[in-house]
């Protein structure tokens, strides 16, 4: 689409014409800037730049602006602007890393500038880098359509929006398909639902929906009732293990969802009791994993995970809307690992679209595999073209902001990167060769088009673009080796965050060296070593920030309680001391994965077991779900103190 004029229009499907803006003066730039940086603005604006081109062939545009225009022209206004001159312009206007340029694209949501921040702006305003036309016109829609309804375009409903119900078709690619109640068809976006949460784990196929429909675009906004913290807390009791998924991890901290609009930052320590473990080698973004829920006194809510067992049952996750399934199911894990094409320094492995390309364009590079940015491509390199006989020298025009160049030469194609880098390495060295290669190929096309040489002279340029099209290749090919190579690590490392987490549960680590029975021999009598053992346990379960609320009540030990405890391994003691702590704290009946109950005499419905002395027997679980499962009875005395009677099998009914 090369830029001819001022403005264009394009006509909607209802024949009306909607205005796309082509800034090329100054004045017209600098117009451009003010408004990006008004902060009375409501609406985002898309900006989207040509391809650096050269002087017999205008810039080309990327991006679909017909089809931008078709799904999100009722919310976002767009603006096209030449890379060049107007680029680098719009850059000095701008704060530091909200520039557009070489054929990318951004959308610029309202008050983008209005934190002083440039990279947390940059942040909420990627930039979009031209792989592929399909993709980079998806991701500009999904970014106008998240932004508007981040600033609340979609809630003020329009006079012909009207209430609408149907159910859900399919889903794909980030939209559902609702056949509505005798009124067609109409699509969900998952911008307009919970992004970035994946459509799927919000509707089903046969769930049935209602929302606002918008007859001309045929766009169903769902009802979706907002979620507090007060509300989640009323859903999952204190102590209670459900599930989470993980947002965001540094080596100190992580923040956790109960659901997108709840997150919940937790600690090293909430993962871990060892002090040497780092919270982004035990968790992973995009992991469900599971939690408990601890109600502070102060009436917020707190996680952690290195308290929960594996055979604790979990209670469901929330549903997102009214009917559907948890959002949050074990075992799935969110793919949302940063998109290295969104980052500015990504921008070195786009030198060739920067250029008139000759290579075909199913050798373009492939979103998924773009440079890391700790791997990022330096601006300083720069193109050294080979001497052409007959070709004398051409100006290059100049490029945009960021068209960042690569040496030339076959033995500069993929400059070592640092060491240490391991898979992303190799990665970073694919990425070059092919940059430098479509690089080559473009100059050869371009000076081909420019000299004057002789029909022997252009077939020796014409092979060698051949020549350099087929290295090009080859390197595509290796960067998708190395992109499932890529996939099989993360997976790898999910698993190997899931065994970390296990190991690291248990905090005692006097447990994991010494059986229950050489710490017993440690003590002149069994009384004594089980007041110490159970103190343990109460400061190891209960955080210091509960320990006034949840003290340990008064309690005593049956005869045949301490040698119960000494038939145990390790593993089953640490459980049975848990469970002792969460009876004797008053817990155990907040926890569903207690099942406490009276310990009755014989079959269920039988009233339950009671000593001469008024004494209630109660039962609660130390495991579940593993044969042989253990149980703690013990008796309620009538002056409300504990007496810890046996642990036994589950089958085993004696107090």
């Amino acid at each position: 689409m090369p830029l001819t004029a001022a403005a264009t229009t394009a006509a909607t499907p209802a024949g009306s014409a909607r205005r796309v803006e082509h800034p090329l003066t100054e004045g017209e730039i600098t117009q451009l800037a003010t408004r990006l940086r008004d902060p009375a603005r409501t609406r985002p604006i898309v900006v989207a730049s040509t391809t650096f081109g050269d002087r017999t062939r205008p810039g080309e545009l990327p991006l679909d602006v017909d089809r931008v225009l078709d799904e999100a022209g009722d919310i976002a206004d767009i603006v096209v602007i030449e890379t060049g001159d107007p680029t680098w312009q719009l850059k000095a206007l701008l704060p530091a890393l909200l520039q557009v340029y070489g054929g990318a694209a951004r959308v610029y949501p309202p008050g983008i500038t209005a934190s002083g921040d440039g990279a947390a702006d940059a942040r909420r305003s990627p930039l979009r880098f031209p792989h592929q036309r399909e993709r980079l016109t998806d991701a500009i829609i999904a970014d106008a359509l998240g932004q508007a309804h981040a600033a609340g375009l979609f809630s003020q409903a329009g006079v012909a929006s009207r209430e609408a119900s149907g159910t859900v078709q399919f889903i794909t690619a980030g939209r559902a398909i609702v056949h509505l109640d005798g009124d067609g068809m109409a699509t969900v976006a998952q911008e307009l639902t919970f992004s970035p949460t994946p459509l799927d784990w919000v509707l089903a196929p046969g769930q049935r929906v209602s929302g606002r429909l918008d007859p001309s675009t045929r766009r169903l906004l769902l009802d979706a009732a907002t979620t507090s913290v007060t509300e989640i807390a009323e859903r999952f009791g204190h102590g209670v293990v459900t599930l989470a998924l993980v947002t965001e991890v540094t080596a100190e901290r992580g923040e956790l969802a109960l659901h997108p609009a709840v997150r919940l930052r937790v600690s090293r320590e909430d993962v871990s009791p060892n002090p040497l473990d780092r919270v982004d080698l035990l968790l992973s973004v995009g992991e469900v994993v599971r939690v408990r829920v601890v109600h502070l006194s102060t009436g917020g809510l707190h996680l952690r995970l290195h308290d929960v067992d594996d055979d604790e049952p979990i209670a469901p996750a929330v549903a997102l809307l009214d009917g559907g399934d948890p959002w949050l199911i074990e075992g799935r894990s969110c793919e949302s690992a940063g998109d290295d094409e969104t980052d500015e320094r990504s921008a070195g492995a786009a030198v060739a679209r920067h250029a008139p390309a000759a290579v075909a364009p199913e050798v373009a590079v492939a979103p998924e595999v773009a440079v890391a940015p700790e791997v990022a491509v330096a601006p300083e390199v720069a193109v050294a073209p080979r001497p052409v006989p007959g070709a004398g020298p051409s100006p290059a025009p100049k490029p945009g902001p960021g068209a960042h160049r690569v040496a030339g030469g076959p033995a500069e194609a993929a400059p070592t990167p640092a060491a240490g880098h391991g898979g992303r390495s190799a990665l970073q060295s694919a990425q070059l060769a092919l940059a430098a290669e479509r690089a080559r190929a473009a100059e050869l096309e371009r000076r081909l088009h420019e000299s004057a040489s002789s029909d022997s002279d252009l077939a020796r340029l014409r092979a060698q673009a051949e020549f350099h099209e087929l290295r090009a290749r080859e390197a595509l090919a290796e960067l998708g080796s190395l992109r499932h190579r890529v996939a099989d690590l993360e997976r790898d490392r999910r698993e190997s965050s899931r065994l970390l987490r296990a190991r690291s549960k248990s905090p005692r680590s006097d447990v994991q060296t010494t059986s229950p029975r050489d710490r017993a021999a440690r003590w002149a009598s069994r009384t004594a070593w089980l007041a110490h053992e159970i103190s343990a346990a109460w400061a190891a379960r209960v955080e210091p920030y509960e320990q006034t609320d949840h003290p340990l009540r008064e309690h005593r030990v049956g005869d045949r309680f301490a040698e119960s405890l000494l038939e145990l391994d390790a593993a089953q003691f640490d459980k049975a001391m848990k469970a002792i702590v969460d009876v004797l704290t008053d817990r155990a009946k907040d926890l569903p994965g207690r099942d406490l109950h009276p310990l009755r005499d014989g079959l269920p419905g039988a009233p339950q077991r009671q000593r001469s002395d008024g004494a209630k027997a109660w039962r609660c679980a130390i495991e579940r779900e593993v044969p042989g499962a253990r149980r703690l009875h013990y008796w309620v005395c009538p002056d409300g103190a504990i007496e810890l009677a046996q642990v036994g099998l589950h089958d085993d009914l004696a107090a």
